[in-house]
């Protein structure tokens, strides 16, 4: 099914307004002109906003800031031991909403890098050899 747009068609088209309204030019495409028309049908929220905490809502501020710098990421995965894809994720997450499953599984930042360093620790005030080294 072709439609013939006449050249005032696409004119109003071309300014953002219904094509096939044909009206005098008052046309200031507000929802009241066109709510008997097909889209008539669409229903707006209820206006609720759900409100977030100060603190979580500073998270995703640092997260934004931090992603948003590339210094600032590198010496964030720098500080913690970790790559920059690792500081990136976690940033990623805490942005998207994710903060609270570390909290819930009980790690903290770069918490994966110190039960080797307990380890290495350890050997070495047993007296033992260090395990990187082949000797």
């Amino acid at each position: 099914m072709v439609d013939n747009f006449t050249s005032e068609m696409r004119d109003r088209q071309a300014r953002g307004k219904d094509p096939y309204h044909s009206g005098d030019g008052s046309d200031d495409g507000s929802l009241t002109d066109r709510e008997s028309g097909p889209g008539s049908r669409l229903r707006l929220g209820t206006g609720r906003v759900e409100k977030e905490d100060f603190a979580r809502v500073e998270r995703r501020q640092k997260a934004i800031a931090f992603l948003d710098n590339p210094e600032l990421l590198m010496m964030y995965a720098q500080s913690t031991g970790e790559s920059i894809p690792a500081a990136r994720l976690h940033f990623t997450k805490l942005l998207c909403g994710y903060d609270g499953e570390e909290a819930q599984h009980g790690t903290a930042y770069g918490s994966h890098l110190s039960p080797r360093r307990d380890l290495q620790s350890a050997n070495k005030q047993r007296g033992g050899r260090d395990t990187r080294t082949n000797n």
